[in-house]
């Protein structure tokens, strides 16, 4: 087996500097889409590049891992000592011939691979998004996924912690298969359909790769395009040429796998860079998964986390901070359903009995309201239009209101307070009698000689 690679690489139609890179070599080839703010993303791809070069040393899946988990560490560090860098991240993926005549593949972030096998397209790598999650939970379709408005939520990226966790496997191809690297300035513009079309067309690999950018740009290409086009032929030997497409593949291939990028990392050289030591990978598949980023949308956006990735060891203040903020949105929420559920004021009725309701006298949620009896009968209330207000529980502005309101039926009904049953004289000249009790010892409705003038009361429902 021999591996035949070519690449292209394009800033787009809308940004103006491109944060996506990648390297090539004899026998793996790797892409990397930077983000961040100001030189961010740029500096974060060039550099997590450079370092997996430097650090893959030997051809199996624990030399690629630990060179990804190298390279993590160098962005994160890089970031942490220089404040204009601060929050820059980059995703990484990339394909490698072992030994055996098998593929490493590793991956971190939304940066894809896909196989073209000669009859149809495959997603190898998996995306590590937050809707991409949601589709493999089956919560939400791959078409509404492509319109989602989180569709820019990664949920890893190099750099943004200390550690990282790589998914890494091995994967034996046949003679004949088309394996294609891409950033995601690609798949977001042109569909697998098209996408497949075009690995299928009898093209040399940099013709293609440089094909499916210029498909891209067709589209509008909103973000950098990168492609890598990996064709797996027959051979003892590995292919002795790597090739690019285009001007800006080649300066992009020279200055991370030339003599020397320090220009790109602030003069800063690999030469002390010391990897982390390896850690063992099962394979095949996905060797692990972390927590929620957000990628910037606009050039110049600093890179965010969401949610942060769960530490090995440790208090992580990052997860307190994301408790504290969701318990305080819940506190908010029930506050304001209970502020709901009692800031309303209704005069009703209660197993003949007038009664304040202070809430929605059918209750909100779990919350029910304050009824306060008023110690006056609804068969005490001789004006029909109050009786049938007060039946369909009549809504009050305020308490006081309320108060009022039921101030005016005892007027009406000669009860001065809630519970007197004495004599009021009426201001007219009309006598009252002092009403008699029932068997219930309830007080019966008196009979005024006169009535007193009408109190006006809405007999709109309310």
């Amino acid at each position: 087996m021999r591996l035949v690679f070519g690449a292209a690489t394009d800033v787009g139609q809308v940004r103006t500097l491109n944060e996506d890179g990648f390297v090539l070599a004899s026998t793996y080839g790797v892409v990397a889409d930077g983000m961040g703010g100001h030189q961010g993303g740029e500096v974060a791809s060039a550099l997590a590049l450079e370092v997996f070069d430097a650090v893959f040393d030997r051809a199996d899946l624990d030399a690629m891992v630990l060179a990804v988990e190298a390279a993590n560490t160098a962005v994160f560090d890089r970031a942490r000592g220089a404040v204009d860098l601060s929050g820059m991240g980059t995703t990484l993926c990339g394909v490698a011939e072992l030994a055996d005549n098998c593929l490493g593949i590793v991956n971190v972030g939304d940066s894809r691979i896909y196989l073209w096998d000669g009859v149809e397209l495959t997603q190898l790598s998996e995306d590590h998004s937050f809707v991409e999650g949601l589709v493999r939970d089956g919560r939400i379709t791959k078409a509404q996924a492509e319109v989602h408005p989180q569709r820019n939520v990664l949920t890893r990226a190099l750099g943004v912690e200390p550690t990282v966790q790589v998914d890494g496997w091995l994967f034996i191809p046949k003679t004949g298969d088309r394996l294609l690297l891409c950033s995601d300035g690609l798949y977001n513009e042109v569909t697998d359909l098209e996408i497949g079309a075009k690995l299928a067309e009898p093209l040399d690999p940099t013709t293609c790769a440089g094909e499916l950018v210029a498909a891209a740009n067709a589209h509008g290409a909103r973000d950098n395009v990168t492609c890598i086009v990996v064709d797996v032929a027959e051979g003892a030997e590995p292919a002795s040429t790597v090739e690019f497409a285009g001007t800006s593949g080649m300066e992009r291939l020279r200055r991370v796998v030339g003599e020397s990028s320090a220009d790109a990392f602030g003069g800063e050289e690999l030469d002390d860079f010391t990897a982390p030591p390896p850690q063992p990978v099962s394979a095949p598949g996905p060797v692990s998964a972390v927590g929620p980023v957000a990628r910037p949308t606009n050039e110049g956006e600093e890179l965010t986390v969401a949610q942060a990735p769960a530490k090995p060891k440790g208090f992580n203040w990052r997860v307190l901070a994301f408790a504290i903020a969701i318990f305080a949105t819940l506190g908010g929420a029930l506050g304001a359903i209970g502020w709901y559920a009692r800031n309303q004021v209704f005069v009703g009725a209660v197993d003949g009995e007038v009664v304040i309701y202070q809430g929605r006298p059918e209750g909100v949620l779990w919350i029910d309201p304050i009824v306060t009896p008023q110690s006056i009968l609804l068969s005490d209330l001789f004006d029909e239009s109050q009786r049938l207000a007060v039946e369909s529980n009549f809504q009050q502005p305020t308490m006081e209101a309320a108060k009022e309101f039921v101030a005016s039926l005892q007027l009406r009904t000669g009860v001065t307070e809630p519970g007197d049953t004495s004599v009021t004289p009426s201001s007219e000249a009309s006598t009252t009698t002092a009403p008699s009790v029932t068997s219930e010892g309830n007080p019966a409705p008196s009979v005024p000689a006169e009535a007193p003038p009408a109190v006006a009361v809405p007999s709109a429902t309310p």
